[in-house]
């Protein structure tokens, strides 16, 4: 008889803390860091999410990036567009060429 056993909703969390202490004496100064690196490994199923909403998170940051500069363009278009049809630059491409 051959018998398994799954485990959907099983989480394995594996936490390991490294703290690093650094200290620097010069002459009369003493400069003393200390950093503490901690690393939690989750079950397969919340890296799966975390993953997820990682990649949610990078497509909105994006998202916002692309339609940031709209504003600059536009107004850059139509000051140019604008100034060209007041001053009559035939080089500016809002003017119409006379031909």
């Amino acid at each position: 008889m051959r018998s398994s056993m799954v485990y959907d909703n099983a989480t394995i969390t594996i936490t390991i803390t490294i703290t690093i202490t650094i200290t620097i004496t010069t002459s009369d100064i003493i400069t003393t860091t200390t950093t503490t690196i901690t690393t939690v490994g989750l079950g397969k199923r919340q890296q799966q999410q975390q993953q997820q909403q990682q990649q949610q998170q990078q497509q909105q940051q994006q998202q916002q990036h692309q339609l940031s500069w709209l504003p600059f363009v536009a107004k850059k278009i139509f000051t140019e567009d604008g100034l060209a049809r007041k001053t009559g630059n035939a080089n500016s491409p809002g003017h119409p060429s006379s031909s």
